[in-house]
């Protein structure tokens, strides 16, 4: 059972993970490659890579949160950072989310950013 638990997610196998990103629509990829060249990062996370998903606008993160969320390929609900601007001295809020890491952001990662 992969459920939307965090701690079930994170524990995934190998070939969960593998199943997982084979399941994925192509409409899915489309959007994360979309994505990756607009503002989300892959960041690569020991022998795999994850997508990090950060953005000011909250209504936007929610909805590729619920996007992503039905192939249970994230884990926490989108989260907040709040920075300090400098030298301005503004406040930046930024809402995030990332995925679990899977061998397709790894595929990824490498033909972005080798």
């Amino acid at each position: 059972d992969l459920s939307h638990n965090k701690s079930s997610i994170e524990n995934l196998t190998k070939e969960n993970k593998i199943f997982l990103a084979n399941s994925l629509p192509t409409s899915v990829i489309e959007v994360i490659n979309g994505l990756i060249l607009g503002d989300a990062t892959l960041i690569k996370n020991g022998n795999n890579a994850c997508l990090r998903i950060k953005q000011k606008e909250k209504p936007f993160v929610d909805y590729l949160y619920n996007i992503f969320k039905p192939f249970n390929i994230v884990g926490a609900e989108p989260g907040v950072i709040t920075s300090l601007i400098k030298p301005s001295g503004n406040l930046r809020t930024e809402h995030y989310f990332s995925t679990v890491t899977l061998p397709l952001f790894t595929e990824l990662h490498f033909l972005w950013y080798k």
